[in-house]
């Protein structure tokens, strides 16, 4: 949808420079605003040949545009767009979580690793690496504080 009176202030053209290759460009709003229950058929044909189509999507589903066709989309699919679009980026941002990854044998992270257990792990006699790694730190405190 290029144009609309209803819209007109809210969006400056300036805004959407693909407004010039606009297929709608020059024709009556109302076809793009049907009103409730009205055919869309029209509309959707219009976008369906227009160059800007997905221009014309992205801004209306970024502007969370509630009213009229926009990209040949009616409202009620531009909200499944806008829910499903959430849950793909709620989805992608989950994976990134790092994960803490278990301390090593051989370090004192390791040491307390033994000791404590961890991770469904139960607490365990440390092996010779960690208890070398543990009396090294515990040497490295006692000078730092003497």
């Amino acid at each position: 949808m290029a144009s609309n009176r209803s819209h007109g202030e809210r969006y400056p053209v300036d805004d959407r420079p693909w407004l010039e290759d606009a297929a709608c460009k020059h024709l009556d709003t109302n076809i793009f605003f049907p009103g409730r229950g009205g055919q869309l058929g029209l509309a959707r044909k219009i976008c369906y040949s227009c160059p800007v189509r997905q221009q014309c999507l992205d801004f209306a589903v970024e502007n969370h545009e509630t009213r009229g066709v926009w990209g040949g989309t009616s409202e009620r699919e531009r909200r499944l767009m806008n829910h499903d679009r959430l849950s793909q980026l709620a989805a992608k941002r989950a994976i990134r979580i790092p994960t803490r990854t278990p301390p090593v044998c051989g370090t004192d992270a390791g040491y307390h690793r033994h000791i404590r257990g961890n991770r469904g792990l139960r607490p365990s006699e440390p092996c010779e690496a960690c208890r070398a790694a543990h009396a090294a730190s515990c040497g490295a405190h006692s000078r730092d504080v003497a």
